[in-house]
């Protein structure tokens, strides 16, 4: 029997209050095209999305990697464009790069190397980790995705909002892209860090 194949990541997902507080951003913005993340879905991206037909294994590896994990907390700073200023496609919050937050999805990568649909650089198969596996992380959460060339976003300063949002990370998740292109997720599994 064929399996289906899905396409998934991994990531945290923001508590309720956080996300609402970045869903809530958006008046601080202004009018921009694009597709606006809804409270349900903002999240932080630790592991592209990537194709694979055994879920199965994939939570298995998940959960062997956080059983040495802390909790931590997730610092959000700065409301700005990414990936940069000149080639502004999101709306998203730069996040500190902690020694946990990179320890944790260096702990992910390895221990999903290998898994259908992964292997460390494999562009050319649809491979996850390929190019992002040497590529720097820079923590963020997209809160729009934004659609074409905007007159007035191109031609406008850069955004550069402080923020001081703090939120713990005691688990991550395995998420399914439910249409590729859009900003709509569901949660597959929690993986929990020990107590």
């Amino acid at each position: 029997m064929l399996k289906t194949s899905k396409r998934v990541f991994v990531g945290i997902k923001m508590t309720d209050d956080v996300a609402g507080e970045c869903t809530n951003l958006r008046s601080r913005v202004g009018e921009v095209q694009g597709s606006w993340v809804s409270l349900h879905d903002v999240h932080l991206t630790l592991i592209p999305p990537w194709r694979t037909t055994d879920i199965g294994i994939v939570i298995q590896r998940i959960e062997d990697s956080v059983r040495v994990a802390h909790s931590f907390y997730l610092e959000l700073h700065k409301l700005t464009y990414g990936p940069s200023a000149r080639n502004k496609r999101y709306l998203w919050i730069e996040c500190s790069s902690s020694s946990e937050l990179t320890a944790l999805r260096s702990s992910l990568i390895e221990a999903l190397q290998g898994t259908d649909g992964i292997a460390p650089n494999d562009n050319e198969h649809g491979g996850a980790l390929g190019a992002h596996s040497t590529r720097r992380f820079l923590p963020h959460v997209t809160i729009a995705r934004l659609k074409g060339v905007d007159e007035h976003r191109r031609n406008a300063g850069n955004i550069s909002i402080p923020l001081f949002i703090k939120m713990p990370v005691s688990s991550v998740q395995l998420f399914e892209s439910l249409q590729e292109g859009s900003v709509k997720y569901a949660v597959l599994h929690s993986a929990k860090f020990p107590s």
